[in-house]
């Protein structure tokens, strides 16, 4: 974000990867998989960065302009691309999890798993 140190940055970048790793294995655990939606989406903003992003100014505030997601309108652009990212965290740990998940059932010997 504008005006924070390299410090900063790394600390909300950490932030936001703990707190999209612990809604993933939360998600995981219910069983919920990543949509095709999401897989594309993680795709497209990992290919284009952050100038993909679907943050849009809407009237006073901000808004993440996404069918995938909804946060409202939050006072900030900060504030909005702190949610999304958080958003992409989850969706790529899950579908690192599902890789992996992937990998053991293929690798294990049959009647294993």
């Amino acid at each position: 974000m504008r005006g924070e140190t390299f410090e900063q940055a790394r600390t909300r970048g950490l932030r936001q990867t703990e707190t999209g790793d612990a809604l993933a294995a939360a998600r995981w655990e219910r069983g919920q998989r990543l949509t095709v939606a999401e897989a594309e989406a993680v795709s497209r903003w990992s290919r284009w960065g952050s100038d993909g992003y679907p943050i849009r100014k809407l009237g006073r505030g901000w808004t993440v302009d996404s069918p995938l997601a909804s946060f409202g309108i939050l006072k900030t652009k900060a504030e909005a691309v702190g949610r999304w990212e958080t958003l992409i965290a989850v969706w790529i740990r899950l579908g690192g999890l599902e890789a992996q998940e992937r990998c053991l059932a293929a690798s294990a010997p049959a009647g294993i798993l």
